[in-house]
């Protein structure tokens, strides 16, 4: 469930959800900002921090596109994971971001670059799960970009793949596991402590 806040986190604990998604647009627009990377990474930290303290759940921290370069996503996943968080889902929008339904046509990072998040993952290591989301499709590009890219992050390290849509239904889902190219495995991630809430995600493999 989502929460931009430490009120927010509590209702959504309360109501019986398991987990919580802390949203950049909502924590942005809570904040009186546009969902453009108007709000700074250390401002999403603190807020994230405030989410983590209210409740026992795990928290996954939308981390746009990591504000900037390899960098400073390491820098954004190394403070994430100092005030608790669970995990953090980095986009592979340019910086700074356009709200993903602004627009028919989106920019989108250089496929290479993206996967420069391997620095993120060597940064955190397993502590922190790293899902890479992916906007392809919001960009108006086909499913086998879309794939592509999936591939190439689950190498560069990540733990979950997200393939981003907007529509209402899950046909470009079926038609992912269709294409015989992806790999869905569920997984649980702990860091080595019984003080943090786990988190469930689904990992992407390559097929062997």
């Amino acid at each position: 469930m989502e929460a931009h806040d430490a009120l927010s986190a509590t209702i959504a604990q309360r109501s019986g959800f398991k987990g919580l998604w802390a949203s950049g647009l909502s924590i942005a627009c809570s904040l009186g900002y546009r969902d453009a990377n108007e709000a700074s990474w250390s401002q999403l930290v603190d807020a994230g921090e405030r989410i983590v303290n209210s409740t026992q759940l795990p928290v996954l921290v939308d981390g746009d596109g990591g504000f900037g370069n390899f960098n400073n996503a390491r820098l954004l996943a190394r403070k994430l994971f100092q005030r608790g968080a669970a995990g953090v889902a980095l986009e592979d929008n340019c910086f700074p971001k356009m709200n993903s339904f602004v627009g028919d046509r989106h920019p989108l990072a250089d496929i290479g670059e993206f996967s420069g998040l391997r620095a993120v993952k060597d940064t955190v290591e397993d502590d922190l799960v790293q899902v890479a989301r992916i906007e392809v499709l919001i960009a108006g590009y086909e499913m086998d970009e879309a794939l592509l890219r999936a591939h190439a992050y689950a190498d560069a390290g990540a733990d979950a793949i997200l393939i981003h849509s907007r529509r209402s239904t899950a046909d470009e889902s079926f038609r992912s596991r269709a294409l015989g190219r992806t790999d869905f495995r569920s997984r649980s991630f702990r860091r080595n402590t019984t003080e943090r809430p786990s988190l469930c995600t689904v990992k992407l493999e390559s097929p062997q």
